[in-house]
């Protein structure tokens, strides 16, 4: 059966759950959700989907749980609660007797029909606590002079079983009362705020003992005909008075669990797949970041290391091919910067030393014989090899290092 004020999705049976587990919260504006744990489960479990139908048409809510891939194996609309304070004649009953609360016959309120029969009769049920009987008044604050423990079908009616109190035994002894008013949930049903199971109507909320018809004859919330009588449309003139109606589904409706709100419900395996996808997407934007980063570093060395003073190259690289520059710039790029401040300030002592003069002056002796000076024909090995092969005279110095190591013996002994 329907609620009376939501729409509702049903995604698990509610007897799949633990009866004390449920809980219900709120995932956005007019939207929740109820979790509970299945049985022989600790984690929580959402159970259904309820739609505020003040915010959600039925068309609405089931668009919306399609637009967010939420299965679900039952849905039903908001259905139009109906109850009612019902008039009977009460007169004195016996203490602790049952008494009559609904006489058989046809009620209506705004066209809506209720027949009261033997078998639908049959079906009325009370809620999770005792409804209270009230002396007097149907208002929030009367007192009870006592309590409906049971109903039971008798052949003119459906009646009530009372437990009274003290007070109630005296008003009934004393003939104090002549009518009685039942307070009536006609439809719908509610959770057990408990257990989350559903309390399905017609329900019995209360009832209430009255010196005459509640508010008079002429404002009768309902002027109840049986079938005896010729059938008519009763009379709805008032409402039920408010702060008994907040009362009742204060004590009816489970409450919202006090956290923070949910802004969406996905399965386990879904978030994991989400948080491994997240994690290699940050690896990737790490490692381009680092890689744009050195970049910008080897630029900013690669002109460093060939910058000059002048006529004269500050590092030693401004003689040589860009290709070494951009290869000292990557090595030098992956050190830290201790490690780079050293080399640099190395590469700018080295420098000083070099006479530049004397690596672009005319290579050999003006005898035109191999020089006795081994800096002098070291130098011009370097040249010749430089010049035969076409690289950059740290290049052929490497190679004529490898291949005359005797002259570059005495070079390093002569310099």
């Amino acid at each position: 059966m329907p609620y009376p004020n939501e729409h509702s999705a049903r995604v698990r049976d509610p007897g799949d759950f633990k009866p004390d587990s449920f809980r219900r919260k709120e995932i956005t504006d007019g939207i929740s959700i109820v979790m509970g744990r299945l049985k022989g489960e600790t984690s929580m479990t959402t159970q259904a989907y309820r739609f505020d139908k003040d915010k959600f048409t039925a068309t609405e809510a089931k668009k919306w749980l399609k637009e967010h891939d939420v299965e679900y194996s039952t849905f039903e609309p908001a259905s139009e609660q109906h109850s009612a304070f019902l008039l009977d004649d009460f007169a004195t009953v016996v203490v602790g007797e049952p008494y009559r609360l609904l006489p058989f016959g046809r009620v209506v309120k705004g066209g809506i029909k209720h027949d009261i029969t033997p078998d639908y009769a049959a079906t009325f049920r009370l809620p999770h606590f005792k409804p209270p009987i009230k002396l007097g008044s149907h208002e929030e604050q009367t007192p009870a002079g006592g309590f409906i423990v049971g109903l039971e079908v008798r052949g003119d009616g459906l009646y009530c079983i009372p437990e009274w109190n003290a007070p109630g035994e005296k008003a009934l002894l004393e003939g104090a009362y002549r009518y009685h008013s039942p307070e009536v949930v006609w439809d719908g049903y509610y959770e057990d705020p408990t257990t989350g199971a559903p309390i399905i109507g017609p329900l019995i909320i209360g009832d209430a003992l009255l010196h005459t018809p509640h508010l008079g004859e002429a404002a009768a919330l309902f002027r109840y005909e049986t079938y005896r009588d010729k059938e008519t449309t009763m009379e709805d003139t008032i409402s039920v008075p408010k702060t008994l109606w907040a009362k009742f589904e204060a004590l009816l409706k489970p409450q919202p669990v006090e956290s923070e709100k949910l802004e969406k419900v996905v399965p386990a395996e879904t978030f994991d797949a989400m948080v491994v996808e997240r994690d290699a997407l940050k690896a990737k934007i790490e490692q381009a970041e680092a890689a744009q980063k050195k970049q910008v570093e080897v630029t900013q060395l690669i002109a460093e290391l060939q910058k000059k003073d002048g006529e004269k190259a500050t590092y030693g690289f401004a003689m040589l091919e860009l290709k070494s520059a951009e290869e000292a710039a990557g090595i030098l790029a992956g050190m830290t910067p201790e490690q780079r401040e050293w080399c640099m300030r190395n590469f700018k002592a080295y420098a000083a030393q070099v006479d530049e003069s004397k690596l672009s002056a005319k290579l050999g002796s003006s005898g035109g014989g191999a020089s006795d000076n081994p800096v002098e024909a070291f130098d011009a090995a370097i040249r010749a090899k430089s010049a035969e092969l076409k690289t950059d005279y740290m290049t052929a110095l490497r190679l004529v290092a490898t291949e005359l190591p005797e002259l570059y013996k005495m070079y390093k002994e002569k310099k």
